[in-house]
Parts: C-alpha cells; sequence; structure tokens
C-alpha cells in the first residue's frame, strides 16, 4: 500500500513538472523600448512607443498606455513596424484629448499578449 501511494505521488509530481514547463514557454519580454512626444500641426500632443520583443506572435499582442495621472488611459492593438531593417511593434496615436499637453512624469505601459500574459513597463514623459 505505501508503495503505491509513494508511485501516485511521483506520477503527480511529474505531471506538475510538465504542466509547469509548457506554460513557463508563454512569456514574452519587451527588448528594446522607444518613445517619441510630438505635436500635429492643430496643437493635439502625441506619443509614439515602439518595442521590439521575444512574443513568438507579437503581430497579436494589445497596449494599454495609462498616463502619469492615472486618469487618462488608452488601448490599442499593436502595429508592425520596419525601420533600418529591425522590426518594431507599437503604436504612435497615443494623442491627448484636443487643447491639452502631455502630462509630464512616469507613464504605465503594459502590453499582453493573446494568452493574457502581460509586460509592464515604464516610461518617462518630457519635452
Amino acid at each position: 500500500m505505501k508503495k503505491s501511494k509513494l508511485s501516485l505521488f511521483f506520477i503527480l509530481l511529474l505531471f506538475v513538472l510538465v504542466f509547469l514547463s509548457s506554460c513557463q514557454d508563454k512569456s514574452f519580454s519587451i527588448t528594446e523600448l522607444y518613445s517619441q512626444t510630438y505635436t500635429l500641426d492643430s496643437g493635439t500632443m502625441g506619443l509614439g512607443i515602439f518595442f521590439q520583443s521575444t512574443s513568438k506572435d507579437p503581430a497579436s499582442m494589445t497596449m494599454v498606455l495609462t498616463d502619469c495621472t492615472g486618469l487618462l488611459s488608452w488601448e490599442t492593438p499593436v502595429q508592425k513596424m520596419e525601420y533600418d531593417g529591425l522590426t518594431y511593434y507599437g503604436f504612435s496615436g497615443f494623442e491627448m484629448p484636443k487643447g491639452q499637453s502631455l502630462n509630464k512624469g512616469i507613464w504605465n505601459l503594459k502590453v499582453y499578449d493573446k494568452s493574457g500574459y502581460c509586460v509592464e513597463k515604464e516610461i518617462s514623459v518630457s519635452y
């Protein structure tokens, strides 16, 4: 009886280890992150954010950007961009409401893959 319980324990342990190792492959990281402020001819201020990622499917990711006050937030799918032979993902249309300047400070960026895994980064906005 003791031997069968021990065997069952090792089988369950093996199952848990296999399950956990398969979950680790779903994570990703952001390897390079670039942000740029801009002002349109209309006076509207905006922010563009692009990054490189280790994700196996970066085109399916979603970005959520929150300003330093926590009151303004944008959510958008990422867009692919090629620059100098490298591939970046991000969005250049994070624009403030008409007549408002970009809030200077530390903004929060969350990037989600389609499984819901999230990478969070801080962006310093100054101009």
